[in-house]
């Protein structure tokens, strides 16, 4: 009964962390300046690897201009910038939703 106990309270702890990471890290994203992501090397493999573009290069820095209404830049980092913002949203809003009534229970 002890052991049951101890891992709903480890559970618990769990969404709670959880759920603080995932009202956190987009106020972060939102907080950074436009162009925090304009500069630097790429990290995305097909880029370094094979010198070949794959259809999410440039999605974190479209997303960032987008959220900032800068719809022009964003529009020429990544056009599907514009329908993965709503996707994203929806997506995390679920999510939200979801680990909260996990924490009701």
């Amino acid at each position: 009964m002890a052991t049951t106990m101890k891992h709903f309270k480890l559970k618990r702890y769990f969404y709670i962390a959880y759920l603080f990471l995932l009202l956190v890290v987009p106020v972060g994203f939102v907080i950074l300046p436009i162009n925090f992501f304009d500069t630097g090397q790429s990290v995305c493999l097909s880029s370094v690897f094979f010198d070949v573009s794959c259809y999410a290069c440039g999605m974190t820095r479209a997303l960032k201009h987008l959220i900032c209404f800068d719809f022009s830049t964003a529009w020429e980092y990544n056009k599907l910038a514009f329908a993965t913002l709503p996707l994203i949203i929806w997506l995390w809003v679920v999510e939200v939703f979801r680990v909260k009534n996990k924490l009701k229970k």
